[in-house]
C-alpha cells in the first residue's frame, strides 16, 4: 500500500469525517482528496513528474494546505521535500539545491527569503522551475496556488505501474550540528501500514486504540514527528487531526474542550508548562484519554499532576530518529506506572530489535558500555546521495549515556563533563556492513550482529560524554517488543 492509498482508503470508509482541522480551514477526507487532486494538477501542468521533488515551505499556520499539499504531490508520486521554515537562508538555498526540487509550494508568510532567490539569476545550482505561494494572491516571483476547494480540475493521469515498496516516497532533512542538513531519503514500504510481526496489529492499529477520534497538537509538521509520526498517522488510522498554529500552553488547555479532543502529543516540556498554567482548572477535559509525548526525558511530577488533572490517563512515551521511521522506535506505557517506576526511560523498542554493539559491531555482554543499533523488517531509510560520507566519524563523536533495562528497556544517563571530552555532537552513523544489511535486511528473529542504522543521540548543555551500557544481559538486549506493546494497546 502506497502514501497516496492511506488517504484513498479513508475517502471510500469515512468520506465526510474531518481530516485536518486547522487555522487555514478544515478539510473532510473527500475535501482533502479533492484538494490534492487539484494541487497534483497544477503542479502536472507546471511539468513535475513521476520521481521530482517538489519543496514545501509553510508551517501550522497553513496545516489543511500543508496535508493537501503533501498528498497532492503523492498523486503524481513525486517526492515532497518538507523544509524547516525556521532554518537560516544559506540552509534553505542548499536543501533547494541538494533535493534537487524542480517546484516550491510556499506559505504566503514565507515568501521574503525565497522571493530574493527567483528574482535572482544567481542560483544556477537549483533546478527550481515552479514558485507557487499559498492562497489566491500572486506574490512577486510566485504564481497563486489558488482556491483548493473550488478552483481547478481534480482528475490526475493514473499512476502506471503504481508505485512499489522501495519506490521513493519522502525526502525528509535532519538538522544535525555537523553541518548543513542531510537529507533522508524514505521508501514507500517505511510509511506502508502493516504488521511487523505475523499474526500482530500494526503499529498504527496498536496507537489507533489509543489515540480515539481527533488528536491535538502544536508539532510542526515540516519535521519527522509532525509530517510521519502525527500527519500521515492519522491518515493511516482515519483519525481526525487538530493542528494548532503554534504551541500556547492556555490554547492547548482551551483547544482539548473546543474540539473535544481524546488524544493530545507534544514534547515534556509543553506538558509541564500546561500544567503549570493559571487557567488549568478552567476547562472540560472530559474528552480527552490519551496522550503522546517523547524527545526528551518526562518529570515524574508531570505525570502525577496530569494524572491529578486529567484522572484515568493513559499515556505512551516514543522515542525514535528521522533515520529510523518505524525501523527503529522504543515506547513506554501506555500504564502511566509503567513510566513513573521509570524515570528516564524511552522504552521497548517496537516493531524493531536493539542491539548494542562494540566499535567492531560485536554484541555486548551485560554492563558492558556500546552503541545503540536497531534493525526490523520494514524497508530502510538511506541518506540521499550519501550526505553521511561529509559527516564527522565514528569515535570522534561525543555520546550520551543510555543503558538497556530488563526487558529491553533504553535509558537515558549523564555523568559529569571531563577537560578532555570532545564538543558534543548529534550524529547518526551508519558504518560498513551496516549499509549492506539495510539493502538486505535480516529478520527480526535473528542474531546477526549487523544493524540497519545506530544513532548516537545529543544535545545536553554540558556536552556530556556518552555510552550505551547494556544491562539486558546475554549477546546484546533483544527486544520482545510486538509481545508486551501491541496486544495491551490493541484493545
Amino acid at each position: 500500500m502506497a502514501v497516496i492509498d492511506l488517504l484513498l482508503r479513508n475517502v471510500a470508509q469515512t468520506p465526510d469525517k474531518p481530516a485536518v482541522i486547522a487555522a487555514d480551514g478544515e478539510l473532510s477526507f473527500r475535501q482533502l482528496d479533492q484538494a490534492a487532486g487539484r494541487i497534483a494538477t497544477r503542479l502536472h501542468l507546471r511539468g513535475v513528474r513521476r520521481g521530482d521533488t517538489v519543496a514545501m515551505a509553510m508551517d501550522n499556520a497553513e496545516a489543511a494546505h500543508f496535508t493537501a499539499s503533501y498528498f497532492g504531490i503523492h498523486k503524481l508520486s513525486a517526492i515532497p521535500v518538507p523544509m524547516n521554515v525556521r532554518w537560516a537562508p544559506p540552509e534553505k538555498q542548499y536543501v533547494l539545491a541538494h533535493s534537487d526540487a524542480v517546484a516550491l509550494i510556499c506559505g504566503a508568510e514565507h515568501t521574503a527569503h525565497f522571493a530574493s532567490l527567483s528574482a535572482s539569476s544567481d542560483h544556477r545550482d537549483l533546478k527550481l522551475r515552479s514558485w507557487l505561494v499559498t492562497g489566491s494572491t500572486p506574490v512577486a516571483g510566485f504564481e497563486a496556488l489558488g482556491d483548493l476547494l473550488h478552483d481547478g480540475p481534480i482528475e490526475v493521469p493514473p499512476l502506471a505501474p503504481a508505485p512499489g515498496m522501495e519506490d521513493p516516497a519522502d525526502l525528509l532533512y535532519t538538522s544535525g550540528t555537523t553541518g548543513m542538513p542531510k537529507g533522508v531519503l524514505v521508501p514507500q514500504g517505511n510509511l506502508a501500514d502493516q504488521p511487523t510481526q505475523p499474526g500482530q496489529p500494526s503499529i498504527t492499529q496498536a496507537l489507533a486504540a489509543l489515540f480515539g477520534e481527533r488528536l491535538l497538537h502544536a508539532v510542526p509538521l515540516f519535521g519527522f514527528t509532525g509530517c510521519h509520526g502525527l500527519m500521515l498517522m492519522c491518515a493511516r488510522a482515519g483519525i481526525t487531526q487538530v493542528a494548532l498554529p503554534r504551541f500556547d500552553p492556555e490554547t492547548l488547555l482551551a483547544s482539548i474542550e473546543k474540539f473535544r479532543a481524546t488524544s493530545i502529543m507534544g514534547v515534556p516540556t509543553m506538558l509541564n508548562l500546561a500544567m503549570k498554567h493559571p487557567s488549568l482548572g478552567q476547562h472540560d477535559y472530559s474528552s480527552l484519554k490519551f496522550v503522546f509525548f517523547g524527545a526528551a526525558p518526562i518529570q515524574p511530577d508531570t505525570v502525577r499532576k496530569m494524572l491529578q488533572v486529567w484522572p484515568g490517563l493513559r499515556m505512551l512515551n516514543g522515542y525514535g530518529l528521522t533515520e529510523g521511521g518505524l525501523g527503529a522506535a522504543c515506547m513506554l506505557g501506555p500504564d502511566p506506572q509503567d513510566i513513573l517506576q521509570r524515570p528516564g526511560c524511552v522504552g521497548r523498542p517496537a516493531g524493531c530489535e536493539a542491539v548494542i554493539v562494540d566499535d567492531d559491531d560485536r554484541p555486548l555482554s551485560q554492563g558492558e558500555v556500546g552503541e545503540i543499533c536497531f534493525r526490523s523488517n520494514v524497508s530502510h531509510r538511506r541518506y540521499y546521495k550519501n550526505a553521511h560520507r561529509g559527516a564527522v566519524a565514528r569515535r570522534d563523536v561525543a555520546h550520551r549515556r543510555r543503558r538497556v533495562h530488563r526487558r529491553g528497556r533504553l535509558r537515558l544517563h549523564h555523568r559529569p563533563q571531563e577537560r578532555h571530552d570532545p564538543p558534543r555532537r548529534l550524529q547518526h552513523l551508519r558504518r560498513r556492513g551496516r549499509a549492506r544489511a539495510a539493502e538486505n535486511p535480516c529478520p527480526a528473529r535473528s542474531r546477526r550482529r549487523r544493524c540497519s542504522a545506530s544513532r548516537s543521540g545529543g544535545g545536553h548543555p554540558r556536552g556530556d560524554r556518552a555510552a550505551v551500557r547494556c544491562q539486558a544481559g546475554g549477546r546484546g538486549a533483544r527486544s520482545r517488543a510486538d509481545q508486551r506493546l501491541l496486544p495491551r494497546t490493541s484493545g
